[in-house]
């Protein structure tokens, strides 16, 4: 299956309970499996109680998908394999960390506030296709072991990433003029 990364835009108001109560997020993270999110926030510790005060309704909720292009993108976005400058290295990092980074058996969502949101969506909004096919170098990201190192495989990959790219773009477009904030989730 492999490592994709999803992004969830929730209402600020949300941000502020789940900055709260971390293990709030996996409500949102599993929005369309509220049983195994209540299952997962219990193993966390989250009471009953803490766990309804967390309430989303139809519609709190909108994700979109990277599939396996989020580190192709982040590479396109900041040259490097983990590091860059924000904003363009919000993919990996940024934000408030939801968990212990160190704790490898369930990894840590992120969450950018609307702020951030707003600064990410400006940045992005300023690049086009050109640039980043400019900036694609199939053998410094195989160097660099990009996943999901497939990336000397031709133009296909970069359009892989460009057409993802521009999910990530509208996304954040509609993040940012709603002043929604975002989860960040790899798994």
């Amino acid at each position: 299956m492999g490592m994709t990364l999803t992004l969830y835009s929730i209402g600020e108001q949300h941000a502020d309970a789940i900055i709260a109560n971390p293990p709030l997020a996996w409500k949102v993270l599993a929005y369309d499996d509220p049983e195994w999110a209540e299952e997962t926030m219990a193993n966390a510790g989250v009471s009953t109680n803490e766990a309804a005060s967390l309430q989303l309704d139809e519609g709190d909720v909108a994700e979109t998908d990277l599939d396996k292009a989020w580190h192709g993108i982040h590479y396109l976005l900041t040259g490097t394999a983990w590091g860059g400058e924000a904003p363009y290295n919000f993919l990996l990092e940024g934000g408030v960390l939801l968990g212990d980074e160190d704790d490898t058996s369930e990894p840590a969502p992120r969450l950018l506030r609307k702020d951030e949101v707003e600064a990410i969506h400006h940045a992005l909004a300023a690049l086009t296709a050109d640039t980043l096919r400019e900036r694609f170098d199939p053998e410094a990201m195989q160097k660099l072991d990009i996943y999901p190192n497939i990336w000397d495989r031709g133009e296909e990959e970069l359009d892989y990433c460009l057409h993802y790219f521009g999910e990530l773009q509208d996304f954040m477009e509609n993040a940012a003029r709603h002043q929604r904030a975002i989860l960040i989730f790899i798994g």
